[in-house]
């Protein structure tokens, strides 16, 4: 096979220089976060709320500090910056509430899959509660207006652990996400304490309409629901009762009773031969 060399005149090497510096400055400009900041900030979330996953010796004071610096490193492109302590300040303040909702994730784990024989083993690698506490770090963010980091956050989440949850959904505590590949929860969707998914659960919108921007658009799960595998799960209007089972494959569109159980009906056809 013959390699032919790329040939440009000084003109055209010129030209090619000024787009390339155009869409540098334009994504820049977009999504002014590097990969690397994206890496160092998760680890440093890992780190304090995941405790178990940390390297013997080191000091919940010095996480707290070199993690409140990788945020300041994400943030500071996106807000003025006079509000970055202010900004700081507040995200500060929120990681007791992160981490006793990340406790209470890892417990009903702990509790509920036959396969978890220690909270270690869930720090290291459940993929679900890495997902969690990084949706839940990044709902702050967002609910204080800093919605292209909270994107970027669980976006990169969602790289990382197949699991895509948009840091506008309000999400309880006590959440098992069990396997998680492909779980959904759309930004305006609502989901109690102690609601176990599994992999595949949508929780989305039944109409994409852009009007519909700035409204409840995905359903709300009340508490202690288990949705298995596949579910799907769709509407703003839509609310699951407290206690209810939703079996695999099912699709709602419509309010469900609590303590009820939503099933698929199957049938078994033998063939002609």
């Amino acid at each position: 096979m013959e390699i032919k060399k790329l040939s440009l005149n000084t003109k055209e090497l010129n030209a090619a220089i000024d787009i390339a510096l155009n869409l540098e400055s334009r994504i820049l400009l977009q999504f002014p976060l590097s990969h690397h900041a994206l890496i160092k900030l998760t680890n440093k979330i890992f780190e304090l709320f995941l405790p178990e996953v940390r390297v013997k010796g080191q000091k919940t004071e010095l996480i707290v500090s070199d993690l409140l610096e990788a945020i300041k490193e994400v943030v500071v492109n996106e807000i003025v910056e006079l509000k970055v302590v202010q900004t700081l300040e507040i995200i500060f303040a929120s990681f007791p509430h992160i981490a006793s909702a990340t406790a209470a994730d890892c417990d009903a784990l702990l509790k509920s899959d036959p396969s978890v024989d220690s909270v270690h083993s869930i720090s290291a690698s459940y993929p679900g509660i890495k997902a969690l506490v990084l949706y839940r770090v990044a709902h702050v963010l967002w609910k204080n207006g800093i919605k292209l980091a909270a994107r970027a956050i669980t976006e990169f989440a969602h790289s990382l652990t197949g699991i895509d949850i948009h840091p506008g959904a309000t999400i309880g505590q006590g959440i098992a996400i069990d396997h998680g590949t492909g779980v959904v929860i759309g930004e305006t969707a609502e989901v109690g304490n102690n609601v176990r998914f599994y992999h595949g659960v949508t929780l989305g919108n039944l109409d994409v309409l852009k009007d519909q921007m700035g409204t409840k658009r995905h359903p709300t799960i009340e508490d202690n629901c288990t949705l298995y595998a596949n579910a799907t799960i769709l509407g703003g209007k839509t609310v699951v009762g407290k206690g209810t089972f939703v079996w695999g494959g099912a699709w709602v569109t419509k309010s469900v009773p609590a303590f009820s159980q939503v099933v698929v009906e199957h049938s078994i056809r033998v063939k002609n031969l």
